[in-house]
């Protein structure tokens, strides 16, 4: 099964050259790729499902490119197979199918337009591959707008996945071994699955999920895991929560239920090497509620806002990801992204898990980049020193010029590697 720490990012265009007319990673879209390239060192996925600002460029075709953590070398491309058909919307890896011993990954490709039926696309990790896909049978439902490596539902020893579909208002299992439906939940009222995670290790009684909308949890054997399905209407955010497959609420402290409102997401941050149970934060968008797991009780609320210029609004939360133990004290740290709607500079700023304390920060100081934070992602250790890194996309949609996603170490916030896309071309640098 791939470990938690690995992710996958992934982004439009090819390796290589295209067009003039073409720019790369104008929105990156982050997630995980466990070791591709067996060299015992974490890779990562880049892409952008082919937006300039917030529409879409129709006659690009969407490519996802795996890339070397350690040698920033483009190991595996996939491509869609039409232009404008949204390829690359979002990424997951999933563990070996093939037998190859190297992780695989799925791409959600939406599709455009009244026609498009939508699907998602399991690529070999090592040659890049087609193994199977599963598509909606409804057009126009934004199937495969979100896709999630949800562990081993169905008992074969292989990841299983889900799939979102918007305008369906619901979320789809499917096995990771050959695409068999596994189940769906619908999604209550009007709540648009967006966003699908999964958060492990949470030894409660009952698991909890959040989102924009709904929240599904799992339980197996107490072992908890827990999915993240984000949906958007015009009401602003909030959550509800599910347990298993059936769309049963779960019952919650009230006081955990009342957060829910204004619940933008979740984090779990365990403490294993203390011995601590872990802690359940729920983020708001200028705040953070701790819950002390299983009892429930609220810790502590704590603002998280970041000045902006100008005498504007603070920046609010826009990204979130848990980075594992940075600081040695033996509790999960977390990083927090702050990407700006105006003119100010975005930044991350890694927490503490422990109490909350600033660690560090990290900000493009090389360029103004507003949306640097928009996005963020834990890609595992890259560098071979033990604690996980990370990756901070910039959408850039403010400019309506190229995104770019920047890869830092978590340990030090240093900046690692460049990833961006000139003239149709994908560069890695230093």
């Amino acid at each position: 099964m791939l470990p938690f720490s690995a992710l996958l990012l992934c982004a439009v265009g090819a390796a290589g050259r295209f067009t003039d007319d073409d720019r790369t990673l104008l929105v990156p879209v982050i997630a995980a790729a466990g070791d591709l390239d067996r060299d015992r060192a974490a890779d990562f996925w880049v892409a952008d499902e082919g937006r300039e600002g917030h529409g879409f460029v129709p006659d690009r075709i969407g490519r996802a490119w795996a890339i070397s953590g350690a040698r920033g070398a483009v190991l595996v491309s996939v491509s869609g197979d039409e232009a404008g058909d949204r390829f690359g919307a979002a990424v997951a890896a999933l563990s070996d199918i093939d037998g190859d011993d190297v992780p695989e990954c799925v791409v959600g490709i939406p599709g455009r337009g009244s026609r498009a039926h939508g699907s998602a696309v399991v690529f070999s990790g090592a040659t890049g591959a087609r193994i199977f896909g599963v598509a909606s049978d409804r057009v126009a439902s934004e199937f495969g707008a979100c896709v999630a490596n949800v562990g081993d539902f169905d008992g074969d020893e292989h990841d299983d996945f889900a799939v979102g579909a918007p305008r369906m208002r619901r979320v789809t299992f499917f096995s990771g071994t050959d695409g068999e439906p596994l189940g769906e939940l619908p999604c209550p009222g009007d709540a648009r699955p967006m966003r699908v995670e999964r958060l492990r290790d949470i030894d409660i009684d009952v698991d909890i999920g959040t989102g924009i909308g709904i929240g599904i949890g799992i339980d197996r054997g107490g072992a908890g895991e827990l999915l993240v399905a984000s949906a958007g209407d015009f009401a602003g955010w909030g959550a509800r929560l599910y347990r298993g497959l059936d769309g049963l609420r779960v019952s919650l402290p009230d006081v955990i239920d009342e957060a829910l409102a204004d619940t933008r997401g979740a984090l779990v941050v365990s403490a294993a090497a203390c011995e601590r149970a872990p802690d359940l934060w729920l983020l708001g968008s200028s705040y953070v509620r701790r819950y002390a797991l299983p009892t429930g009780n609220l810790v502590e609320v704590r603002p998280f806002t970041v000045p902006s210029d100008a005498g504007r609004e603070p920046l609010p939360i826009s990204a979130w990801a848990n980075l594992g133990d940075v600081d040695d004290d033996g509790v999960d740290d977390v990083a927090l992204g702050f990407a700006s709607i105006h003119v100010s500079a975005g930044c991350v700023i890694v927490h503490s898990g422990a109490d909350g304390r600033e660690l560090y920060t990290v900000r493009a100081a090389d360029l103004e980049l507003w949306r640097f934070g928009h996005s963020i992602e834990a890609l595992g250790d890259l560098d071979g020193d033990g604690v996980g890194d990370f990756a901070v996309g910039d959408d850039n949609t403010r400019s309506h010029e190229r995104g770019q996603v920047r890869v830092y170490s978590g340990r030090t916030g240093e900046r690692r590697w460049i990833v961006l896309g000139t003239r149709g071309e994908l560069v890695v640098s230093r």
